[in-house]
């Protein structure tokens, strides 16, 4: 507690007898995906090295409405769940391999998955192993179906820019003329389409889940375009759409497939 008493001054050599420097922790020892699944606990912190795969559009999230995307980081040894925070977003492209270090070790759904941290470091690697790991020899994306009785509330509905070109989010910018996308480059703002990411609480025949779900999911359940609709005009159709099946990725749970019954 710092106050109007506190008196900070620098020490004299003699009253203290040691200098900083920098340990290296076994936090920054590389650990390969399957070692972080197989022997680290929820909370350490452990760097990885690996490639990007599923990466999903940011949403926000929490009471501070940070911005979060999902993806699978994928190694030699297994894949494995990766949060992505707010900077950190726009630090990875997927399919390009990475060394991320001080990553946190999580747990969600009882699996373990990484998150980012303030402190988290991500540097672009070239490294032969991992690049030239096929995508598709890995593990497929874990998917289930199942049928919803409802759609019982709307958590969040974003509206945002999209790349026409890969159909990408936007970040916003602070010139209303200009977009810029991370793959494409700059572009005037006009040219840019309308995106909708929802989450969205389900009720099924066995459970309770919070799911996502692009403006392209949403139009097929509706049946119509939903570009221009805002939260409420969506809400008036969406909540009362029942016994539809979707298909999700479990890790992180975006609807890929609808279909009426």
């Amino acid at each position: 507690m710092v106050n109007d008493m506190t008196f900070v001054s620098v020490p004299q050599p003699s009253e203290y007898a040691f200098q900083y420097s920098e340990i290296k922790t076994a936090e920054e020892e590389l650990s390969s995906v399957l070692e972080v699944l197989n022997s680290k606990n929820e909370w350490d912190k452990v760097a990885v090295r690996g490639n990007i795969a599923n990466l999903t559009e940011p949403t926000k999230v929490s009471k501070n409405q940070l911005n979060l995307a999902t993806a699978t980081i994928v190694d030699q040894t297994a894949t494995m769940p990766i949060d992505l925070w707010e900077n950190h977003i726009h630090s990875v492209i997927k399919g390009h391999s990475y060394e991320i270090t001080s990553v946190q070790v999580r747990t969600w759904a009882k699996r373990k998955k990484l998150s980012t941290t303030v402190k988290t470091q991500i540097k672009e690697i070239k490294d032969e192993e991992i690049d030239k790991i096929e995508i598709s020899q890995t593990r497929k994306q874990a998917k289930d179906t199942v049928v919803i009785k409802e759609f019982s509330t709307i958590t969040k509905c974003e509206k945002f820019q999209k790349c026409p070109k890969f159909q990408k989010k936007i970040p916003q910018t602070t010139c209303a003329r200009i977009a810029k996308c991370h793959k494409c480059g700059m572009m005037k703002a006009d040219k840019c389409q309308v995106g909708l990411f929802l989450t969205v609480t389900v009720e099924t025949t066995e459970k309770e889940l919070s799911l996502h779900m692009s403006d392209e999911i949403l139009a097929s359940i509706l049946k119509h375009v939903v570009s221009s609709m805002d939260k409420s005009a969506i809400g008036e159709e969406l909540l009362f759409v029942e016994n539809i099946s979707v298909t999700y990725d479990v890790d992180s749970l975006v609807i890929s497939n609808v279909e009426h019954v």
